[in-house]
């Protein structure tokens, strides 16, 4: 913010602690930490110490939990040991969901962006199911609450989606600014938002519908993506309105697809002819488009695809025999289709299919 780089006026080392394997790390922590058992990495604030184990896919969890530590431990700020316990947990865990971003390039590194895979989840909750949790109650939960919530997953989306858009997506100038400065008063835990709040609308109601609009993609901003020349598994484009060439240039992305959702969006299976190319694609949403069975004719080629939502798009029984024998399906969402039960015949062709959403069809997956 000063303009210039400043001297770290004073260093400190942070412990941090590398177990063997997952034995170990449950060992050392023990049973007292109810997430402990999901995780590869935690950090432990009343010891002042990170604890994690080489995983697959580890290295999200290193920057998560190690931002964590780095503002508890390496600012000038007077950090609390218990900070966001009282209220305001969201925006340590939003701002830790941020860095899981951190990328390290040829010669430089990035942070945040579009195509973030965290606030691909994000923008799927928001804008695709429409969830938003009531501004004050959110903002003001404490760590305990979030521990034992049963919705802490969608908890957990809002608030990566909320980082993301107040670190680099807002257009207000003042909107990171804003950010930090909210951060710094949980970590003293003196928590105040009303600024953060003002930023997106006057009241909850009018805060939700700002935070779905920022998130949902334009074309300008899925060009960016896509020019970029970065690997891009996961892109949720729910509700975007697109022209032709920008979904063309979506091409860029294919080869390293994973989990593709254009739900709700203006696209058509003319739009998506190179899906073909997306071979590593396990996931894919068309729900509420215009496509039709020409696509399924693409699918039939992608040996990884398992998991397909196909909800109110324009199928009938004639053309989902496209897919029939498909070697990887193994979840079909149908419902709002032109199927009939005599598309079962079809469904009985996929040997690794175990869940059909489609009330129509009445099909039950035999032994």
């Amino acid at each position: 913010f000063d303009g210039r780089n400043l001297p770290w006026e004073k260093s400190r080392e942070m412990q941090v602690t590398l177990l063997r394997d997952r034995d170990d790390y449950l060992q050392v922590l023990g049973v007292a930490e109810k997430n402990a058992a999901i995780s590869v990495g935690y950090y432990e604030p009343r010891l002042q110490k990170s604890f994690f184990y080489v995983s697959e896919g580890w290295q999200a969890t290193l920057f998560h939990e190690l931002t964590h530590q780095l503002f508890a431990e390496a600012t000038n700020i007077g950090a609390a040991p218990d900070a966001g316990a009282l209220s305001g947990v969201w925006l340590t865990e939003g701002i830790a969901n941020y860095m899981e971003s951190l990328n390290h390039r040829d010669s430089y590194w990035t942070l945040g962006g579009y195509a973030a895979p965290r606030l691909q989840t994000a923008r799927y909750r928001a804008v695709r199911d429409g969830y938003w949790d009531n501004w004050t109650e959110f903002t003001q939960a404490g760590l305990e609450r979030w521990k034992h919530d049963p919705q802490i997953g969608l908890r957990y989306a809002q608030a990566t989606g909320l980082s993301h858009l107040y670190m680099d997506q807002l257009q207000q100038p003042q909107a990171r600014q804003t950010f930090f400065q909210a951060l710094v008063s949980v970590y003293q835990n003196s928590a105040d938002f009303d600024a953060l709040l003002a930023l997106l609308g006057q009241d909850s109601e009018a805060a939700k519908l700002a935070y779905q609009n920022a998130l949902t993609l334009t074309d300008s901003q899925v060009a960016q993506v896509c020019q970029s020349g970065l690997p891009c598994p996961s892109f949720v484009l729910a509700g975007s309105e697109l022209k032709s060439a920008t979904w063309s240039q979506l091409a860029a992305l294919a080869p390293d697809l994973e989990w593709l959702d254009v739900s709700f969006t203006n696209a058509r299976s003319a739009d998506l002819l190179w899906l073909d190319q997306a071979k590593k694609l396990q996931r894919l949403s068309v729900e509420g488009t215009h496509c039709d069975a020409q696509l399924l004719i693409l699918l039939r080629q992608l040996p990884a695809l398992n998991d397909l939502d196909l909800t109110g798009c324009n199928i009938d029984d004639e053309g989902l025999k496209s897919l029939r024998g498909h070697p990887t399906l193994e979840t079909l969402w149908l419902e709002g289709t032109r199927l009939t039960p005599a598309a079962r015949e079809t469904l009985d062709t996929l040997p690794k299919l175990n869940a059909c959403h489609s009330k129509s069809i009445g099909w039950v997956k035999t032994p």
